[in-house]
């Protein structure tokens, strides 16, 4: 029988040894909450405790001193590390703790010292062991009622199964308290069978433990590695964006160089058309002359002077517009907005006439305004343009006027130009000033776009309002006056 307890205390004790040196693993790798100071130490105490035990017969019974000081701390340390699973350990249980053993302690070693008082010391290690054992088990069912774990469900059937075993040691030995043995290892059949029982259930409540660290750790590792591979899968999306994106930019670039071409050769037709226009009818009218050999110079001077104007006029836009696409610096100046606005109105008084357009002026005595005068002078010809055409297109309407006005708030300057026309679609309102869009069956969709451009580089802009019965209103809203010193912007 002795041999036979103490081969399986050695059992027991290369068990939990294997068991920590899996943990002290587990900590090198990974110093987690799996691999804690109270988990460690429980295991390896329990097994050198199992190791004296183990040692009795070789070197008698001074091993049963550590032998129970080491057990007894191994069961505080587990009892703190499953409580630990529900919230930190505070510093006054520790002390208690601490006291309560240095009390088992000297009760324990004034047993060892007296004769034949086996019974007294399994007394005391069992009512010692059983309140903490208790503790154990209340705080892992507490601890499933948040982690559902079969794992967890196994582990506090056996820890009451433990509480239960050695409550039943300490009533069969104490039905024998004239038990005539020195210690554990040579006790006779029961006493040795309730060791066995009591140990092996020890043993197995520890290997549940760390079979559950262990899936906890697991199920962590897996978890992690799933995070790593969406991680993973998204930043290589996020690569994959990044030279779509790349090439998106490269594509925009060559697009928006493309448009800004087709946008300057659209700009050119449509401004010139105006002005070579005129310079073609004067020139007619002059060959005309010629022909029927009529001969009146003033008259050929003024057509002379049209065309010469005329083409000066396209050699202007031609300019202004390649300042505007090439992005050139724009050069300001204090311009005298009433005398701008009568040139641009004879401009286009002979059409208006000829259309039936009474053109309106409602202006104050004197308005200066710091702006570049032929890109003014080309948007304001631009919105008039529009204004006209969309009369000339409707006989429907009795008297088509269109009405210039300047609004002076402050030192901000507004022009409006109101028509009684057809107005703007509603739907298209949102797109008025976008490049390339038109109503116009022969409108290229660039003249409001291109105003919107002069204005907005003047530091300006363009609204369109809806007429409260019919027709359209744009305003062309300047910025207050600069300082003459900075007009070069």
């Amino acid at each position: 029988m002795e041999l036979m307890n103490q081969l399986l205390f050695g059992i027991f004790g290369l068990i939990l040894f294997g068991i920590f040196l899996t943990v002290q693993v587990d900590n090198q790798l990974h110093n987690s909450l799996e691999s804690s100071l109270f988990w460690r130490y429980t295991v390896l105490l329990r097994s050198i405790a199992y190791f004296f035990w183990f040692l009795v017969p070789f070197f008698g019974s001074v091993c049963l001193l550590p032998a129970n000081y080491l057990y007894i701390a191994s069961v505080v340390l587990l009892a703190l590390f499953l409580s630990s699973w529900n919230a930190p350990i505070k510093r006054s249980v520790m002390y208690i703790l601490a006291i309560g053993y240095v009390i088992f302690c000297f009760v324990f070693l004034h047993f060892f010292l007296k004769e034949n008082s086996f019974v007294a010391r399994v007394n005391t290690v069992a009512g010692t062991q059983i309140p903490l054992m208790i503790w154990e088990f209340f705080s892992i069912a507490y601890y499933l009622r948040k982690k559902r774990d079969y794992v967890v469900g196994v582990l506090i059937f056996f820890l009451a199964l433990q509480v239960t075993a050695y409550s039943f040691r300490i009533i069969t030995v104490n039905r024998s308290p004239h038990l005539n043995i020195q210690n554990i290892v040579n006790a006779d059949l029961l006493s040795s069978m309730m060791s066995w029982t009591s140990n092996g259930i020890n043993v197995i409540v520890y290997i549940l433990i760390n079979a559950y660290l262990y899936r906890r750790l697991w199920k962590k590792e897996r978890e992690s590695t799933y995070k790593y591979d969406i991680a993973s899968k998204e930043r290589t999306r996020i690569q994959e964006l990044l030279v779509e994106r790349e090439k998106l930019v490269s594509y925009l670039l060559k697009s928006n160089k493309t448009a800004s071409t087709g946008a300057l050769a659209a700009s050119l037709a449509h401004e010139l058309s105006q002005p070579l226009g005129a310079s073609l009818l004067n020139a007619q009218h002059l060959k005309s002359l010629m022909d029927r050999n009529v001969v009146k110079l003033d008259l050929e001077k003024d057509i002379v002077n049209s065309i010469e104007a005329d083409t000066r006029r396209a050699g202007q836009i031609i300019r202004s517009l390649r300042a505007l696409f090439s992005g050139d610096a724009i050069t300001l100046e204090r311009i005298d907005l009433i005398g701008l606005l009568y040139s641009i109105a004879q401009l286009v008084g002979p059409e208006c006439r000829g259309s039936n357009i009474e053109l309106l002026i409602e202006m104050p005595e004197r308005c200066y305004i710091n702006a570049n005068s032929i890109e003014i002078h080309q948007a304001i010809l631009n919105v008039l343009n529009n204004a006209i055409q969309s009369l000339k297109s409707k006989n429907n309407i009795e008297k088509k006027h269109i009405l210039i006005a300047i609004n002076l708030q402050g030192e901000q300057v507004t022009i409006n130009i109101s028509d009684n026309g057809p107005g703007v679609p509603i739907e298209r309102e949102h797109s008025l000033f976008e490049l390339l869009d038109s109503q116009k069956e022969s409108g290229m969709g660039l003249g409001l776009w291109l105003c919107k451009h002069i204005m907005t580089r003047h530091g300006g802009d363009i609204f369109y309002k809806r007429g409260s019965n019919a027709g359209a209103t744009f305003s062309l809203v300047f910025p207050p006056p600069i300082p003459v010193d900075d007009l070069r912007i």
